[in-house]
């Protein structure tokens, strides 16, 4: 279990093949686990499956995650998404803020490129991944998942199905915290400014 403020990745771009949620996007692997308060911030570059937080999600459980970081595969019929590429496991209370970029529209989605399990409380920024659509149901399901403009996605009214706090550090619950003065998603506090959602970290 990777849990409470892990910080998958950062810096440049990340590369990596398929990867079973295991601790690394498109390379973080692990089958049957689970990835808890946890966020991406790196760029992914990626073959078949890549995703922002984990390239395939295999019988996982991804809860209270977020990426921002892009993620592009340009090989044929690659399943790309904000979250993770593929998905036959439970991913719950999670956002994508990146650019997703890919060979095939239909495979190439804000959130999750090729979904065969369950996503739930999910939010994609629309502007910032330029994906219209979220989650490509090949035999999975959706509940609640919706694509946010850029501006909604600093309004924690746009998240039901999200638990908040005005605390940081909570456990399980999402706080607003500011993004600076440059427009970037990140965790610093800002006077003035508007906020993502994160999970407990200021």
């Amino acid at each position: 279990v990777l849990r409470d403020g892990m910080h998958l990745m950062a810096g440049p771009a990340f590369q990596a093949q398929k990867g079973y949620n295991w601790a690394a996007p498109q390379g973080v692997q692990a089958r049957v686990a689970a990835i808890v308060n946890a966020y991406a911030t790196g760029n992914v570059t990626g073959g078949t499956e890549a995703g922002g937080l984990v390239g395939r999600n295999a019988i996982g459980h991804v809860e209270n995650a977020y990426a921002t970081g892009s993620v592009t595969s340009s090989q044929a019929f690659a399943r790309v998404g904000g979250i993770a590429g593929f998905n036959n496991g439970v991913i719950y209370r999670v956002h994508a803020s990146g650019a997703v970029t890919g060979t095939d529209a239909t495979t190439t989605q804000g959130l999750v490129g090729w979904n065969e399990g369950a996503v739930e409380n999910a939010r994609w920024d629309t502007e910032r991944t330029g994906r219209a659509t979220g989650v490509h149901n090949a035999l999975g399901a959706t509940t609640n998942v919706v694509g946010l403009t850029h501006a909604q996605m600093f309004d924690s009214a746009n998240y039901a199905g999200f638990a908040f706090t005005t605390t940081p550090d909570t456990a399980d619950a999402w706080v607003i915290v500011n993004r600076g003065t440059v427009g970037g998603l990140n965790n610093v506090r800002a006077a003035g400014a508007t906020g993502i959602l994160l999970f407990g970290i200021v």
